[in-house]
């Protein structure tokens, strides 16, 4: 789970697209006015080798902080999957691949402009 802050590069949810390069914010028509809280969720088939071993689940929506009501966005990344084997390494190999698709997928769904503000290393 990881926890946006508003000021931390972002204002309202309208700055979305500079967070998230899923989201483009733009609408078709000239009709609706600015959004006021989001919320969205999409998933990907996670595969090892061309072999399929889980999915990782990807939600996003506005929140706010209870200790201070600060507004943020709520980023939640859940790999889910079986082992890979029938054993404790099975288990640990899944493990560690959920960690490295939910490490990357932060950084694929996040933009650069946020890394640069984040510092991001590599």
């Amino acid at each position: 789970m990881n926890h946006l802050l508003q000021g931390d590069g972002w204002d309202s949810p309208k700055d979305l697209g500079q967070v998230v390069s899923l989201w483009s914010g733009g609408t078709s028509e000239e009709f609706l006015p600015a959004v006021e809280d989001v919320r969205f969720a999409c998933q990907y088939r996670m595969e090892e080798r061309g072999v399929p071993r889980g999915r990782l689940h990807v939600e996003l929506q506005s929140a706010q902080r209870a200790s201070d009501r600060k507004r943020l966005l709520a980023l939640h990344l859940v790999a889910r999957g079986a082992p890979l084997a029938g054993s404790v390494d099975g288990v640990l190999g899944f493990t560690d691949l959920a960690h490295e698709w939910i490490v990357r997928g932060f950084a694929a769904i996040t933009t650069k402009t946020m890394h640069k503000h984040w510092e991001r290393i590599a």
